[in-house]
């Protein structure tokens, strides 16, 4: 059993790794509904930037900001106990400090990009049923509700072009203490691009709306 394990998990053992995949479920979901919910209120939160004088890109902004600000806070709460509890049963509970540390990383890059994938898929039913099934296909692809080693060969070339695989490697790898720097390089780079992705996504929009209420 204890081979099975190993090869099926690649780091750590069945318990750790279910441990970081549901928990990165989780939080995927958890932060769909919160970017739902804050753009509901985005209106409201528009009117009052607009009467201290903040221009839209400064909204768009401010309103990342507090989105990823207040998700991390909030993951990081919830997260820290099951990576604590993680790491005791693979015995490396001396690392927990930075496992911590690449864990609030992985937090913050999951609220950027999916921040990002709400402002292309909009607010619509229409958008979150198509992007609720992207990511359910997504997480499958990159081993989060089946181990890698039990999947079609054809899904690695397709997972490591997806995020999560690269936040599931940090955080088995921190968690094994065996953390490597290119990875952290990659995520956070990453991460940073999302921003002026979704800038350019909302000034293109903004650019339509003013056009089709310019024609009415």
């Amino acid at each position: 059993f204890e081979v099975e394990e190993v090869s099926a998990t690649g780091k750590v053992g069945l318990f750790s790794y279910y441990g970081v995949s549901l928990l990165l479920v989780f939080l995927t979901f958890a932060a769909v509904v919160a970017g739902r919910y804050a753009k509901i209120k985005v209106d409201v939160h528009g009117l009052l930037l607009s009467a201290s004088g903040l221009r839209q890109m400064q909204q768009y902004l401010c309103d990342v900001y507090a989105f990823v600000v207040t998700f991390t806070v909030a993951g990081c709460m919830l997260g820290y106990p099951v990576l604590v509890l993680c790491a005791r049963q693979e015995g490396t509970i001396s690392k927990i400090d930075i496992l911590c540390i690449i864990f609030t990383l992985v937090v913050m890059s999951l609220a950027l990009f999916l921040r990002l994938l709400l402002q292309i898929t909009g607010n619509n039913n229409t958008g979150m049923g198509c992007l609720l099934i992207l990511l359910l296909m997504a997480m499958l692809i990159c081993g989060l509700f089946l181990p890698t080693a039990f999947l079609p060969v054809w899904t690695d070339h397709i997972a490591q072009f997806l995020p999560f695989s690269l936040w599931t490697e940090l955080l088995l790898t921190a968690m094994s203490g065996n953390l490597q720097v290119k990875p952290v390089v990659i995520l956070i780079i990453g991460s940073l691009l999302t921003v002026p992705i979704g800038m350019l996504i909302f000034y293109v929009r903004n650019i339509r709306r003013g056009r089709e209420a310019a024609k009415v």
